[in-house]
């Protein structure tokens, strides 16, 4: 039985470095040693949750980068060796973060998340990528979670050079959205960010940005629908992008998102084009013993892009 470090969220917030074992990967299971993690405004949002005197431990995190180090005996996706990101991507399983673990014993019946030196997760959600994709194997982390819905989003939606865009929010997954429809060949963007967002949104050159007085990209699709009549040039936008929902503003439907291995496949290919550029998405990086910083500060500064957890020196 492997042993490793996690980051655990204990009650009211503190985080904690905590040791403990992992099993074996069952069946349909792969064991991943982790490179990187990324800490997101998700993130944020339960350390905000763990003032609740119930709260039990848990570790936080959806989306990282590592090497497979063993594979149940059914695994057909990775292979030892292999280079994966590893996130849910919508798709059809369970995901390997915001379970809670079991109390002060930390045990693993409950899942961990990805911000831990090692993680044992379904099949499904680990993809194998090009080693030598980008310079810095760490950045990939992202690709797991926060490019992946966007690229999946993008490819949904069909974006090409004559797509006239809105995307809500200013946060990362929404420039992600920005970036990736860019990189699907669409210039005529416009990104609808809160007041407070709008510094931040304009340190990533793309698309031109409207500011509102309030927004959360999280908000019902009536927001998305009504994005065309916020400002009076921009009545013939014809999708529209809010967290992970889509909009066809033709005929007010939306669209159906299935973030399935093509869209990571795309994704890999704008990055290998330089049509895709994960830097830009990359904030401040940290140790595992500087996650409480790390967190105070991407809570007290948000904006534009994600922190990365660098694990692997810990070895």
């Amino acid at each position: 039985m492997a042993r490793g470090l996690v980051v655990a969220l204990q009650r009211y917030g503190y985080l904690a470095v905590r040791e403990l074992s992992l099993p074996a990967p069952e069946q349909g299971e792969v064991a991943v040693q982790l490179y990187a993690a990324v800490i997101s405004p998700r993130e944020v949002g339960l350390v905000q949750q763990a003032d609740d005197p119930a709260w039990n431990p848990l570790v936080p995190g959806v989306e990282a980068s590592g090497i497979v180090t063993a594979i149940g005996s059914k695994v057909s996706r990775v292979r030892v060796g292999d280079v994966v990101v590893i996130g849910r991507r919508l798709v059809a399983a369970e995901p390997f973060a915001d379970r809670r673990l079991d109390g002060d014993a930390l045990g693993l019946d409950a899942g961990i998340g990805s911000w831990a030196t090692d993680v044992v997760v379904d099949e499904r959600l680990a993809t194998p990528v090009v080693a030598d994709l980008v310079a810095d194997r760490n950045e990939l982390a992202i690709m797991g979670e926060t490019c992946a819905r966007a690229a999946a989003a993008v490819v949904a939606a069909q974006v090409s050079a004559e797509t006239r865009i809105g995307i809500l929010g200013g946060g990362p997954q929404a420039t992600a959205m920005a970036l990736a429809c860019r990189a699907a060949g669409s210039e005529d963007i416009i990104r609808f960010v809160a007041r407070g967002s709008s510094a931040s949104a304009k340190e990533i050159n793309v698309g031109k940005i409207v500011t509102i007085e309030e927004l959360d990209a999280e908000q019902t699709v009536d927001l998305l629908f009504d994005c065309r009549t916020r400002v009076e040039d921009l009545g013939d936008l014809s999708i529209a992008f809010g967290g992970t929902r889509i909009v066809s503003l033709s005929d007010r439907e939306l669209i159906s998102v299935a973030a399935t291995d093509k869209a990571i496949a795309t994704l890999g290919a704008w990055i290998a084009g330089g049509r895709f550029n994960l830097p830009d998405l990359i904030g401040k990086r940290y140790t595992v013993e500087q996650t409480n910083e790390a967190v105070l500060e991407v809570e007290s500064t948000p904006g534009t892009r994600c922190a990365l957890l660098i694990v692997e020196p810990l070895r």
